[in-house]
């Protein structure tokens, strides 16, 4: 950028952060709602087990249920939001959200109820996840779109950050029932009340600050959902994305035990996957901001080699306890941008007219490869008793989803800073 140009763009972000703060803070704790339900589930598993005498298998079906609701739901739920805008979908889908975590609570050792509980949360926290958080930042920030994104897409870092601690707490004062409805209230009682003043949009879905006066919403361009499918770069984002994220979930699940194999005890090697998630939240700022200044595709790009080359150190001859530390926070901080890097691109390769619809198609993609990736590896895993062939095998799928973003093309025209409001 030349230092005119930069200087149009810090302004630009000035004033978009002016406006749109509270919108930004509303979509941190509301995304962070639905993945309180996946951390707890550590947690509980084992006082799970000795209540109701199910297997692990059994507690887990209820998340994968959960899981493979999203793939086939997801468009249709953008399509809505496209429609009627993130707020008329986001509010009701925190308040049942927060409703559906807390009735688990009410399980009473029947395998088909905790299956039916499990099935109607995953229905209603369709309408609480990422589409809904990433339409409104992505239709309010265009400047500063990167830099929102990170900051809206770290709310799920931060619980997991938190849940852990606050669910054994509730689980010892209370038991794992009480714990389960205790959660949802706590998590989504602000998460509602943030949406609710915040979360206000237009006639045409367009974010405002909720506490002032709106500029003028543009009228927004991009593709249609059948153009999007024939998009080429757009395609090349959603295969990207489907083979990072398949290794990121499989490493995620299989985290603990792939350090164990690499000599690392087993609480040193807790303490190590606490401390990725806080090399992630460094890892979606950096990368958004980086993304806002420069071609959005190199530098998701070079994320994803900083992944491929995290996973060196863990092979011999390099793997030593420092290597395996710095591996594990390389990992952390390129895997927490593995959905950031996907926003980003699509609501510039796709546009906004339809962005919602477009996005929950690969949210289905994520969802598919978040279901995909831990099952994968746990059978790479079983074949050869270790997590090496993985380890290798990694390698060259991180370089190869990176050489995807690579030229994906010029942006299109609707990609385009906003002028400064005077």
């Amino acid at each position: 950028m030349t230092t005119t140009s930069q200087a149009h763009h810090a302004a630009s972000v000035a004033e978009e952060w002016r406006r749109h703060w509270p919108l930004v803070l509303a979509c941190v704790v509301g995304f962070a709602l639905p993945t309180v339900a996946v951390n707890a589930t550590g947690v509980f598993m084992d006082p799970l087990h000795r209540q109701f005498g199910w297997s692990r298998t059994q507690i887990t079906a209820g998340l994968t249920v959960a899981g493979v609701l999203t793939i086939p739901l997801s468009p249709f739920v953008g399509s809505l939001i496209d429609r009627w805008g993130s707020r008329r979908i986001g509010l009701p889908g925190l308040a049942l959200t927060a409703l559906a975590l807390s009735a688990i609570g009410l399980a009473n050792g029947s395998f088909g109820q905790w299956m039916s509980l499990w099935t109607v949360y995953g229905l209603v926290a369709l309408m609480a996840k990422s589409t809904v958080w990433t339409a409104a930042i992505s239709k309010a920030f265009i400047a500063g779109r990167g830099t929102a994104l990170a900051v809206a897409l770290s709310g799920s870092t931060i619980a997991q950050i938190v849940t852990p601690p606050l669910a054994n707490l509730l689980l010892n004062a209370y038991g794992v029932t009480k714990a389960y409805m205790l959660l949802g209230l706590i998590w989504g009682l602000p998460a509602v009340l943030l949406a609710s003043v915040f979360l206000v949009e237009d006639g045409r879905g367009t974010a405002r600050s909720g506490t002032g006066a709106a500029a003028a919403a543009p009228e927004f361009s991009g593709l249609t959902p059948r153009e999007a499918m024939r998009c080429v770069p757009l395609l090349r984002i959603g295969l990207s994305t489907l083979i990072v994220l398949m290794l990121s979930a499989g490493i995620l699940v299989h985290k603990v035990p792939l350090l164990i194999e690499q000599g690392v005890d087993r609480n040193t090697a807790a303490w190590l996957a606490s401390l990725s998630g806080v090399a992630a939240i460094a890892g979606k700022f950096i990368t958004g901001w980086l993304m806002d200044r420069f071609d959005a595709g190199l530098v998701g790009a070079g994320t994803l080699i900083i992944m491929a080359l995290a996973f060196v150190p863990m092979l011999e001859p390099f793997r030593t306890p420092t290597m395996v530390v710095l591996s594990m926070m390389a990992l952390g901080y390129s895997g927490g941008t593995k959905l950031q890097i996907c926003v980003q691109l699509t609501g510039i390769y796709a546009g906004l007219r339809h962005f919602g619809a477009i996005f929950g198609v690969m949210a289905s993609v994520i969802a598919l490869a978040a279901g995909l990736g831990p099952m994968v590896t746990g059978f790479i895993y079983d074949l050869g008793d270790s997590y090496t062939p993985i380890i290798i095998g990694a390698i060259p799928a991180c370089l190869v989803s990176a050489l995807l973003l690579v030229r994906l093309g010029d942006y299109p025209a609707w990609h385009r800073p906003r002028a400064v409001a005077a």
